[in-house]
């Protein structure tokens, strides 16, 4: 209902200008929802591919989707794809002043958004945006200024210009409490810090497997911190992939700060990261893949755990 339908209902005009204004904004509010629904994604169930002018990002297996065919892609990411598709809504019909000029927009820089369901495809729009304005468009249709709710200001445009990088998985070292065997944090220069967690598997009373995790060589173990610390390995993501040779060949001849070895009963899950500080920054090399990683400083100390930390507090 318009502002000016408010005030009019407010003062209580005419009832036949109420009753006409009323049933203009109904069909005002119906004709929007029906837009929406051609731009909005209302149905996930089967979806699995988008496509952003030639970017793709299409479902794999399971709950792993791919960017291009070539990096897995964050599930972070992908949580934020399907929450805007989901939530894209429509402000209002380019007014007729500015239809030509917008037009002109989806010519010069418009960008067509494809949702497919197996083979078919689900939904088929485009996309343009200025500095102020974000627009949709069905083919051959007409022009909408659409928005997303709460506080998104980002073009939409933009939003959907899909960079590879920005996609791709940021998860390096990943494990959980029911399949890590092993995992060790040594220090270059303090190996008194070292710090070696191991499962140790034993039979209940009852005759079924059981077991804990305990640090190597120590009998007393302060248990709830131990585990509350290894909960933070069930996921270790970098800031950023370092795709420089020049970086890589660098730090491969350097003695790492610290390094960081994950075994997994799962063997692709386990992973060494050699961790290289600086005044700026964190770097990390992967000894499985040489791949380099930027790591945040803040985060990687509460993963650089030292034995002392876990052993009980003396009285």
């Amino acid at each position: 209902m318009t502002n000016k339908l408010k005030y009019l209902s407010l003062v209580v005009v005419l009832l036949f200008f109420c009753i006409f204004w009323a049933i203009q904004s109904q069909n005002s509010r119906a004709t929007n929802n029906e837009t929406q629904a051609n731009f909005a994604l209302e149905d996930t169930l089967g979806v699995d591919k988008f496509s952003f002018g030639a970017a793709v990002i299409s479902k794999k297996s399971g709950t792993v989707w791919s960017i291009n065919d070539k990096y897995e892609v964050d599930d972070d990411m992908l949580f934020s794809l399907f929450s805007v598709m989901k939530s894209l809504e429509v402000k209002r019909p380019v007014p007729a002043g500015q239809r030509n000029q917008i037009i002109d927009l989806f010519f010069r820089s418009g960008l067509e958004v494809k949702i497919w369901k197996g083979k078919e495809v689900y939904k088929k729009f485009f996309v343009a945006g200025d500095s102020a304005e974000s627009y949709a468009m069905l083919d051959k249709g007409e022009p909408y200024e659409v928005y997303i709710p709460g506080g998104f200001y980002m073009p939409i445009r933009q939003l959907f210009e899909i960079n590879e990088e920005e996609w791709r998985n940021r998860t390096i070292l990943k494990t959980s409490s029911a399949t890590l065997k092993t995992l060790s944090v040594e220090y270059t220069s303090k190996p008194e810090d070292n710090l070696y967690v191991e499962f140790k598997s034993s039979k209940s009373v009852s005759g079924l497997d059981s077991g804990y995790y305990t640090l190597r060589g120590e009998q007393a173990v302060n248990m709830p911190r131990l585990y509350q610390y290894l909960t933070q390995f069930t996921g270790v993501k970098c800031d950023a992939y370092v795709n420089d040779p020049a970086v890589r060949d660098s730090i491969q001849k350097l003695e790492p700060f610290s390094k960081i070895s994950l075994v997994d009963l799962a063997p692709e899950q386990s992973d060494v990261l050699r961790v290289y500080p600086s005044r700026s920054n964190v770097l990390g090399l992967l000894e499985k893949s040489g791949q380099v990683v930027l790591l945040d400083p803040k985060y990687m100390s509460k993963l650089l755990g030292v034995k002392k930390a876990f052993l009980p507090t003396k009285k």
